[in-house]
């Protein structure tokens, strides 16, 4: 089997178990599973750079997900839609970012971490500023951004 059945067959299969969660009333379920199949297929089908709302939307999801195996550990502070208008990121890029500053602290701390996004347009090349406070220390990573 090719990896492009392979990708359509898993994300068949999540579907289902998704329809079937709601199907036995089990709706917190759907939805996790909902959001799973949105992230897995936005990573796998999503050209070189997408616009930077979209890419938000999902690292929503994402969090949302990661607060289900993390509850009251994650909270996430994003920019408002208008400083986000025209601009694009590398796919996955926010993600990657994200995931990397979770999977530094996740596992070793108890203590709730607090991530901010930021967005400078002051420069040359729009900066997304990804900011995490956890433990009395912040850590930041600037991704560039792309204009219309």
């Amino acid at each position: 089997m090719n990896q492009d059945k392979i990708d359509l067959f898993i994300s068949t299969s999540l579907i289902a178990a998704a329809e079937l969660a709601f199907i036995e009333e089990a709706p917190a379920t759907g939805s996790f599973l909902k959001k799973l199949v949105r992230i897995r297929v936005y990573l796998a089908h999503k050209n070189k750079s997408t616009a930077l709302i979209e890419e938000l939307s999902v690292l929503e999801d994402f969090v949302k997900l990661l607060s289900v195996r993390y509850p009251d550990r994650i909270e996430l502070k994003t920019p408002v839609t208008e400083e986000c208008d025209c601009l694009y990121v590398s796919t996955g890029s926010v993600l990657t970012a994200f995931e990397m500053l979770v999977s530094e602290t996740i596992e070793s701390e108890n203590e709730r971490m607090l991530f901010s996004i930021e967005i400078t347009r002051t420069v040359p090349i729009p900066e997304l500023i990804l900011s995490k406070r956890s433990g009395g220390v912040q850590r930041r990573i600037r991704i560039c951004l792309s204009r219309c």
